[in-house]
């Protein structure tokens, strides 16, 4: 449902899609011991890490619905 409250346990990151990146997000897996999947390859940017034994999820995004680049994002001031 469209603006329907959902309670997610995951965590997301917008993140800039370059090799150093992808090698730190490949390091992070393996000191977590977990593993890093593309659910909608290639559909969308999504990378997701994910530790099965802690219940951990973490979404990692290069481009997200409304926002049309990370130096835009951080540029913002946070709400408050």
């Amino acid at each position: 449902m469209q603006g329907a409250p959902v309670t997610t346990l995951d965590f997301d990151f917008m993140f800039r899609k370059t090799p150093s990146n992808l090698k730190k997000l490949k390091v992070l897996s393996r000191r977590l011991s977990g593993r890093i999947m593309t659910p909608y390859y290639p559909a969308s940017n999504l990378y997701r890490l994910t530790v099965d034994e802690r219940g951990i999820q973490l979404d990692f995004m290069s481009t997200l619905h409304g926002i049309r680049s990370f130096e835009g994002l951080r540029s913002r001031p946070l709400s408050k």
